[in-house]
């Protein structure tokens, strides 16, 4: 997932819809850091 957000911003995409979606197997912190870097770019 670090990879890929470093992606996202690098691409900073504008007017774009985002959305994150998960499994919460993995202590349920992917979709929460995620929808953090959506917000920031």
């Amino acid at each position: 997932m670090a990879g890929f957000g470093s992606y996202l911003k690098s691409l900073r995409p504008k007017g774009k819809i985002k959305a994150a979606f998960g499994s919460y197997g993995w202590s349920g912190e992917s979709v929460k850091i995620l929808n953090e870097v959506l917000k920031a770019i």
